[in-house]
């Protein structure tokens, strides 16, 4: 019973990460090019790195990129990366934006 418990959890969070659509992708590249673009290339066209981190374009690409796992790495602090504290609603709207670069080439 106990795990029955964990598991409708983990779906329930899951579920409310795939319905992270509701992020606004505009909000989130203006987000982007303020605190990001030091380190990002955050065009959608992007290739590559400015020397320090991935295009947004290529993260956004990666098979593994999904709201909840983007959700989870942007409330995480990451040794080579600032620790920016985003709102509930800029890191839905940072989401959103490197989501949609999914299919930008």
């Amino acid at each position: 019973m106990h795990r029955l418990i964990i598991l409708l959890g983990l779906l329930s969070i899951a579920g409310t990460a795939a319905a992270q659509d509701v992020g606004n992708p505009s909000a989130g590249r203006e987000l982007a090019s303020q605190w990001c673009s030091d380190c990002h290339d955050i065009a959608p066209s992007g290739q590559g790195s400015r020397g320090r981190a991935p295009a947004f374009a290529e993260v956004a690409r990666m098979p593994s990129a999904t709201a909840l796992s983007l959700s989870v790495f942007l409330r995480t602090s990451h040794g080579n990366m600032p620790n920016v504290m985003l709102s509930p609603d800029q890191s839905d709207n940072l989401v959103a934006y490197i989501l949609s670069l999914k299919s930008a080439r």
